[in-house]
């Protein structure tokens, strides 16, 4: 049985959510009508020390996109932060972090 958050969670991955039209696997995920990679949203949100509204502005889009990318992140986490590390060593989410106003 799903608890109510898991539902939220879900349906706002199916609202937000598809795969990249040309890039295949978990990893290239993307948001549906701003095309913007899950990966990226993930790093913004650790960049700005867990602050959704925050990425949300920076993105310029609504909160539930990053709450959509966060909850597929939640259930793909070791294939997202692999994608991740092939972009920024892990080391930069930290200096990010420590780096912001």
């Amino acid at each position: 049985m799903q608890t109510q958050s898991q539902s939220r969670a879900d349906a706002l991955i199916a609202q937000y959510i598809e795969e990249h039209p040309r890039k295949v696997g978990k990893d290239e995920v993307w948001l549906k009508e701003h095309h913007i990679s899950v990966w990226a949203i993930v790093g913004t949100w650790k960049g700005r020390r867990g602050d959704a509204n925050a990425v949300a502005y920076e993105y310029d889009i609504p909160i539930e996109a990053v709450e959509a990318a966060l909850a597929y992140y939640t259930q793909n986490t070791a294939v997202i932060d692999n994608r991740r590390a092939q972009n920024y060593p892990p080391e930069y989410d930290d200096y990010a972090a420590a780096h912001r106003d």
